[in-house]
């Protein structure tokens, strides 16, 4: 059920905050039992799903529906609302907005112009695209609910909340560190589509305990209309610039003479990279690794199990070195902490860290045959293709020679790192419906714009989608996109994708800043060339 036809059901109502609440819950809960969804049972202590009704010989069942009609009659009979909790951008904590016109609002008050304003609660697109359902899963301590979505025929936005089952505080540091909240892993699968990687944002103030409210911004590959959609997302971290130290009780310097000096044949150069530097200023970077040995040297009392299989100071054509380092994984020291906390190069006299620029990585076999035909056993990886681990890591941090390795050590974390402060994995499943807000234009011949040939343009208030010939050389790929509106102004895009069609045809799906209506579009800039619609 979309948002304008739950407002149509329930105008003219008005209840109290938790009459509310509770009509609301129950409600939509009942859209689900309509829809099919029935209970999953709980897998590795991480999931569960709300739960079918079922009938049973020699018993009878109060059926969800007729539970929704009953709370939504002693509702009528108390003469109470519910349509206020389908204010959509309410759910979305005021994340839909359009451009302000002048003296508008807060812009009236500071008397100076504002560049964007939340939408209205029954502003005509979130009516349309917005669809209110609550869908949630519960383990580890945390509950995840799905309240709402905004869509159109290219875009998914979701509003996830995410609270303790407790109540509690996430952490102390809460509202320190409000925006840093985010998960290890998340993971969008449309029906009939690919399954993305895709992340979530927070975007709610941290004025309630215990809760966060995520955004999901994404294009998706398939249209959307009516699709099951579903998500899986593991791990709840938080920011932190903590430093976590390994318990080295030899430097760097000293673990280096276990190793043999590093030699051609056992030195692989695997890319190349461009930074900003303190001031600004570009600076290049070739990366290096190193063949893993058969040594296994101990090195950390925090973290026992793991070892050095290789280092050593390489030092390139131009003579600049680096410091190749092989890490063997083991216990506590995984592939996942890693992530949260990168491994960091710093001094043990000072704490200062020695090299802010480094890279890591991991091979498979095919890859590690390539790079070192003679060499065996130097994959990283171990299990079945698709399901490796992690078992090794390979780091090279620019910009370091010998005398720096004399008082060097190795820890974690940093500007930067993550701590993890629940750990599982959460997935759920909801059907995305809305009322299509996106505009087409065909064209019989390609128009030239930016040296792309665009096909078709589809443009809705949040999203657009361009076709065009195939990408190749002589074609360059969609870079930059604005819509120019009749009133003169512009919206910019948030984000831009770009995917391989046919063969024959490409192309790239858009994000805008903020919601526009389709109606004033006077033209699209795409590269820097109009194209009049």
């Amino acid at each position: 059920m979309s948002i304008k036809e739950y407002k149509k059901a329930f105008s003219g109502i008005e209840p109290d905050q938790r009459t509310r609440d509770t009509l609301i819950a129950q409600i939509l809960k009942e859209e689900g039992y309509r829809s099919g969804t029935g209970e999953r049972a709980p897998s590795q202590g991480t999931w569960m799903k709300r739960a079918a009704v079922k009938g049973m010989p020699g018993k009878k069942n109060l059926r969800p529906g007729i539970l929704a009609a009953c709370i939504a009659a002693m509702v009528l009979c108390l003469s109470v609302t519910a349509a206020a909790d389908f204010d959509l951008n309410d759910i979305f904590q005021g994340f839909f907005r359009r451009q302000a016109v002048s003296g508008e609002g807060e812009a009236a008050e500071a008397g100076k112009a504002q560049e964007t304003v939340p939408l209205s609660s029954d502003d005509a697109f979130l009516a349309s695209a917005g669809n209110a359902i609550y869908e949630e899963t519960s383990g580890n301590g945390l509950k995840l609910t799905v309240r709402g979505t905004v869509s159109d025929g290219n875009a998914l936005y979701a509003a996830v909340d995410v609270e303790t089952e407790d109540g509690a505080a996430f952490s102390k540091e809460q509202e320190g560190v409000l925006k840093s909240y985010t998960f290890e892993e998340v993971w969008l699968q449309v029906e009939g589509g690919e399954r993305q990687r895709c992340a979530l944002t927070r975007i709610d103030d941290g004025s309630v305990q215990g809760k966060a409210v995520f955004l999901l911004a994404e294009t998706c590959d398939t249209d959307l209309n009516g699709k099951q959609v579903s998500l899986s997302l593991s791990n709840l971290l938080m920011g932190t610039n903590e430093a976590v130290d390994l318990g080295m009780d030899r430097t760097l310097g000293e673990l280096m003479t276990e190793f043999e000096p590093l030699e051609e044949g056992g030195i692989a150069e695997t890319g190349s990279s461009v930074e900003a530097d303190e001031d600004g200023n570009e600076v290049s970077h070739q990366s290096f690794i190193a063949a893993r040995t058969d040594k296994r040297i101990r090195f950390s009392d925090t973290f026992p199990e793991a070892a050095l299989s290789n280092l050593g100071i390489w030092t390139d054509a131009s003579g600049t070195g680096s410091l190749l380092l092989n890490l063997e994984l083991g216990g506590e020291l995984t592939d996942s902490l890693l992530d949260q906390k990168p491994l960091m190069l710093v001094d043990a006299r000072t704490g200062q860290e020695l090299s802010g620029s480094s890279e890591s990585t991991s091979i498979g076999e095919d890859y590690a045959q390539y790079l070192f035909p003679e060499l065996d056993g130097q994959s990283d990886l171990s299990g079945a293709p698709g399901q490796e681990t992690v078992t090794a890591r390979r780091y090279c941090f620019n910009n370091i020679g010998e005398n720096q390795l004399k008082n060097a050590v190795l820890a974690l974390g940093g500007a930067g790192s993550q701590e993890e402060l629940v750990s599982g994995i959460w997935e759920l499943d909801f059907t995305v419906n809305y009322e299509e807000t996106m505009k087409i234009w065909a064209f019989d011949e390609t128009i030239q714009a930016g040296g792309l040939h665009v096909k078709k343009i589809g443009i809705s208030p949040v999203s657009a989608m361009v076709e065009f010939d195939t990408l190749s050389d002589e074609n360059p790929v969609p870079e930059s996109a604005v819509l120019n509106l009749e009133n003169g102004s512009q919206v910019e895009a948030q984000a831009i994708t770009e995917e391989m069609g046919d063969g024959k045809s490409g192309k790239c799906r858009i994000l805008w800043e903020s919601v526009i209506n389709v109606d004033e579009i006077q033209s699209i800039s795409l590269n820097g060339s109009v194209i009049f619609l």
